[in-house]
């Protein structure tokens, strides 16, 4: 997957025309003194190292400085082990389904527990797809299950915030392919098993 500025521009916008907030610097983009196009709705926040066209902006006096939100240094070792897109596609095809049948639908991926048995961060679906969209090469990193977690990719950076759980939730699975008449498809699992 590579990097495409018409996505990033499209995600932006779509981003800062959903902010309910009387904040001007969340309504727009603004592009920093590093020169990267930066924008931010209060639960994300990014910072393109190329700004894109398309996208409504602000003078940078009146931006929210995000110099003061990025965490300075990064963790090498509390790297997340981040979904592929097509995954978080189906998590988010599968929740769709379950409100459809009146069921609960939590639009929530959890990364697990870590080794030690800590909780890991769990984040909303839908900001984890537009992450990925915005940035496919991205690598996540957090520093605790309720602090920013921070997205890094050559194109640039990205923070999100997590969701709160109650406690440790194990890491959410793929679910397994559906049929358009909502029979199982016979996906490669499946085909799988059938000869094991």
């Amino acid at each position: 997957m590579y990097y495409n500025e018409k996505t990033a521009a499209r995600m932006i916008n779509a981003m800062i025309a959903t902010v309910n907030d009387g904040r001007e610097a969340l309504r727009h983009a603004w592009i920093d003194n590093a020169g990267r196009m930066c924008a931010c709705d209060g639960f994300r926040a990014y910072r393109l190292n190329v700004p894109v066209a398309g996208v409504p902006d602000i003078e940078a006096e009146k931006a929210i400085d995000l110099e003061k939100i990025f965490p300075k240094t990064i963790d090498e070792n509390k790297a997340l082990d981040l979904p592929s897109l097509a995954d978080v596609r189906a998590m988010i095809d599968d929740d769709k389904r379950r409100e459809k049948r009146g069921e609960e639908a939590s639009y929530i991926f959890s990364f697990g527990t870590s080794d030690d048995g800590n909780a890991l961060p769990a984040v909303n679906l839908k900001y984890l797809l537009e992450m990925l969209q915005i940035f496919p090469n991205a690598r996540a990193y957090y520093s605790t299950p309720v602090n920013p977690i921070v997205f890094k990719d050559e194109n640039g950076d990205a923070l999100l915030l997590p969701v709160r759980t109650s406690g440790p939730v194990q890491r959410r699975q793929v679910p397994a392919p559906v049929k358009k008449d909502n029979a199982p498809a016979l996906g490669l699992r499946t085909f799988a098993a059938l000869y094991a």
